[in-house]
């Protein structure tokens, strides 16, 4: 599931049993800072949540996941 939501907007609130979420797909264009800071809440969890990222692989014109 890929949730693309505006944080200002009250009426995007997602409700979902956390267990469901186990990666985090960050995106290739993501700020360190931002990445970083997920990197650091996915290692409070328990258990901790998988990080990955995004990048493109032009041999095969696709988006692949790298591991973080």
């Amino acid at each position: 599931m890929r949730l693309v939501l505006s944080r200002k907007d009250e009426r995007n609130k997602v409700k979902f049993d956390p267990v469901w979420l186990t990666r985090i797909i960050l995106g290739q264009a993501m700020s360190e800072e931002n990445k970083n800071t997920i990197r650091l809440w996915a290692k409070e969890r328990k258990p901790e949540f998988a990080v990955v990222t995004t990048y493109y692989d032009a041999t095969q014109r696709a988006l692949e996941l790298r591991d973080d």
